[in-house]
């Protein structure tokens, strides 16, 4: 992204793309403030009235999920003994010590990174998924470490080609990015039971037509509910029979209680074989997105690592 004074000349309702004349942006009081090379109003007029036409791309999204709550969250709130509040997962344990040099050793580091980062960060990435998921053989050209998760879940849709006739699958209940990325790419969303492949593949409901793209999410988001190995099996080989890409959600594949998550890059999951899987998932190194094979192959894996 470049910016600079001289990319955004004239008035406000010009730079931001907003509709409407300067009449609908008074001017501060005591008249307009200008800065050299800056000409017309100040970029800190407010416009009068905010109804815009909502852009095609918003007018697809669902509404903000905290927005949707917010009722009910003021209802709670009423209770005479206050709330737990568990909308927004904001991070609390302290950052580090390792991490905190680390970023500091490299604040006076001027210049971009590479897009799939050093070899030494591969080499970390390479060698905890074949320690903790069993995948031997990934290397470094599999690897891409991503900016966030959601940031991820929200353009991967889109970055794969889908559009208007394509179908996303995704949990029920489930982090609502799935939904979101769905929508911005114009492709229909499309969500499941969490229990869908518990029959087997021969006893899912999910209709293949048109679906381009099955989320799995283990452990889940909110539910915490951990797929079984059976469930893996049967929903990579319900993708495989009809050419669905699989992404599997493992963000919290470390945090199993009840019971011991499994990555689907396992052999037992995956058959011995990663062409085609996409993946991502959550490793002590930073976040990364794995892709291994074809890319019209129909098994995907996400992880993200804390970053």
């Amino acid at each position: 992204m470049a910016c600079g004074t001289g990319l955004f000349p004239g008035p406000p309702w010009r730079s931001r793309g907003l509709p409407g004349t300067p009449a609908d942006f008074p001017e501060p009081a005591g008249g307009p403030r200008e800065s050299a090379g800056s000409p017309g109003p100040s970029a800190r007029a407010v416009p009068k009235k905010a109804s815009y036409p909502v852009p095609p791309v918003s007018a697809r999204l669902p509404v903000f999920p905290w927005d949707r709550l917010e009722p009910y969250k003021a209802t709670a709130a009423a209770h005479p003994d206050g709330i737990v509040d568990l909308s927004v997962g904001t991070p609390v344990d302290p950052v580090p010590e390792l991490i905190r040099t680390a970023l500091a050793d490299a604040s006076d580091s001027p210049g971009y990174p590479t897009v799939w980062g050093t070899a030494a960060l591969r080499d970390a990435l390479t060698g905890w998924v074949e320690r903790r998921l069993g995948a031997a053989g990934v290397a470094h050209t599999q690897v891409l470490p991503v900016v966030g998760s959601k940031e991820l879940v929200a353009s991967l849709p889109a970055q794969l080609g889908l559009g208007p006739g394509d179908r996303v699958a995704f949990p029920r209940l489930a982090y609502p990015t799935y939904e979101v990325g769905a929508r911005l790419a114009g492709a229909e969303p499309v969500p499941y039971d969490t229990e869908t492949f518990a029959a087997g593949a021969a006893g899912t409901e999910l209709d293949p037509a048109g679906l381009k793209l099955l989320w799995l999410n283990s452990p889940s988001n909110p539910t915490g509910r951990v797929l079984s190995g059976d469930e893996l099996r049967a929903a990579v080989a319900w993708a495989r029979a009809h050419g669905v890409l699989v992404v599997s959600d493992e963000c919290y594949l470390e945090l199993g209680w009840e019971a011991d998550p499994v990555s689907v890059l396992h052999p037992e999951i995956s058959g011995g074989s990663f062409e085609g899987w996409w993946r991502s998932t959550r490793s002590p190194s930073g976040p990364i997105w794995r892709a291994t094979g074809r890319p019209s192959s129909p098994v995907t894996r996400r992880c993200w690592a804390s970053c």
